[in-house]
């Protein structure tokens, strides 16, 4: 199960056009001239639902800092579009090369060595290359006094609803939904809708790929443990 999680993750990496590897290889390995991925396996606990790996990203030297901690960057954001939780770490130096660790969690069915696969729909439409989703609640209270008291005496009560924002790495336009939709996060079995969404900003930005940042609203959430 070990060797297949661990593969799996740098077939990943490898589609990604990184170059990879074991962390701790049995073999000679050939010297770095370019940056490369050396993956391995932190924590795997199939009663709990989850596998941890640690996949060092490493640079030489002459490339300077910078670059291995954008290519460590692009490695984390390579993952957590493929389903993991992904962070990096801080940049370390080891003599003859930059390395950063990137921290990746995977969440497993419990008791099974199937992956539990994160979606995003909008509408009926699967959302590809989701890199974050950030859903936040707001109510809009505020603190209700006297202007000449020091302490204030009540709270307003809450509006409701939810700030949404999505973002993706995509090369073209997305497919849009009719307004208003449903947003669904879908976490293997269990999942939540996000109701009556609607977007009100999209914004692209370049930076060495296409990036879509959309935000908006939905009225409400609703949670589905059955998915």
């Amino acid at each position: 199960m070990s060797r297949e999680l661990l593969e799996q993750v740098a077939a990943t990496l490898t589609a990604a056009g990184f170059r990879t590897g074991e962390e701790y290889p049995g073999r000679e390995q050939s010297f770095l001239d370019s940056p490369m991925a050396a993956v391995g396996l932190g924590e795997l606990d199939p009663g709990q639902g989850r596998a941890v790996f640690h996949v060092r990203v490493l640079s030489p030297r002459v490339l300077g800092g910078w670059r291995c901690q954008t290519e460590a960057a692009r490695a984390a954001e390579v993952l957590w579009t493929a389903g993991y939780s992904s962070r990096t770490g801080a940049l370390e130096y080891l003599g003859d090369c930059f390395c950063v660790t990137v921290t990746a969690a995977l969440a497993l069915v419990p008791g099974s060595r199937e992956p539990l696969k994160r979606q995003f729909l909008c509408g009926d439409v699967l959302q590809e290359g989701v890199i974050s989703f950030r859903a936040a609640r707001d109510l809009g209270r505020r603190l209700v006094g006297a202007h000449w008291e020091n302490m204030p005496v009540g709270v307003t009560p809450g509006r409701g609803g939810w700030q949404l924002e999505l973002v993706q790495r995509l090369d073209r336009e997305p497919e849009e939904p009719e307004e208003p939709f449903v947003l669904t996060v879908r976490e293997g079995d269990r999942a939540h809708r996000y109701t009556g969404c609607c977007w009100n900003e999209t914004v692209w930005e370049y930076d060495g790929g296409r990036k879509l940042i959309r935000r908006g609203f939905a009225l409400d959430r609703e949670e589905d443990p059955n998915g």
